[in-house]
């Protein structure tokens, strides 16, 4: 078997203890376990307490940290919004802005009534930098109105978040330097693979670095909450190599 369910996490590590010399964790845990509206925060937050109980280490590399840093910026900007949004007088601003902030929140509030059990909507890349062209165009006193939400709402919540997190779970930083290469990879990751499970697995091109570089190491657990990277691990059906999930999302396939 190469997918578990969080629930089975004792019968894996009975089972193949070599999982025990560490996880390479996937990005949507990490976000899941540090967000507490993410549909899979509790039973994430949960399993990540495990896994230190059992003092068993954490890997992740700079791909990963890029991708949670980028969902936490799209999660922060959205929150950030939709307070502007809450508190400001709206007849006061451009039209447009006005209708757009409008749209957002009342998709959002849609979201969360239609499907209260998912995951709160977050703006999409291009949402996030049409309302920055239109705020940026706004001058007050001293600085422009997206400057200002960035400074009074945003601050350094990213850093924090993230420094907070490797803290937290003592993440371990796998680089290709000699004696990680040594320790850890039983090949250097090529592009080709990349590439390849993007074309024959339709990973996106962050989770297929992420996989890459996970089928080229020698952990043989990846802890995620992630459909579709069970879902490649399954399919890949590679002796040894094992990814663990929701249960939720295993009943599913």
């Amino acid at each position: 078997m190469s997918v578990w369910g969080y629930s089975e996490f004792s019968i894996l590590l009975k089972q193949h203890p070599d999982t025990r010399n560490g996880f390479w964790i996937d990005t949507n845990i990490l976000v899941s376990a540090t967000y507490d509206s993410d549909k899979y925060h509790d039973d994430s937050a949960a399993f990540i307490e495990q896994i230190l109980a059992e003092k068993i280490p954490i890997f992740c590399n700079v791909n990963i940290r890029a991708e949670f840093l980028e969902v936490h910026r799209r999660i922060l900007f959205s929150e950030a919004i939709l307070d502007f949004e809450r508190q400001c007088s709206k007849s006061l601003l451009p039209l447009a802005l006005s209708n757009a902030l409008s749209k957002f929140r009342n998709k959002y509030e849609r979201r969360l009534k239609e499907k209260p059990d998912e995951t709160p909507l977050k703006l999409s890349e291009t949402e996030i930098k049409d309302f920055k062209l239109a705020m940026i165009k706004i001058i007050g006193r001293e600085k422009d109105l997206w400057s200002e939400l960035c400074d009074d709402r945003i601050g350094s919540k990213i850093s924090e978040i993230w420094q907070g997190t490797e803290s937290a779970l003592g993440l371990n930083f796998l680089t290709l330097r000699k004696e990680d290469n040594d320790r850890h990879l039983v090949a250097r990751p090529e592009w080709e693979g990349v590439t390849d499970l993007i074309s024959k697995q339709g990973l996106s091109s962050s989770d297929a670095m992420i996989v890459n570089m996970f089928l080229s190491s020698k952990f043989m657990v990846i802890a995620s909450s992630d459909s579709d990277i069970g879902l490649t691990i399954s399919r890949l059906n590679i002796n040894e190599k094992h990814c663990i999930l929701p249960d939720e999302i295993v009943e599913k396939f």
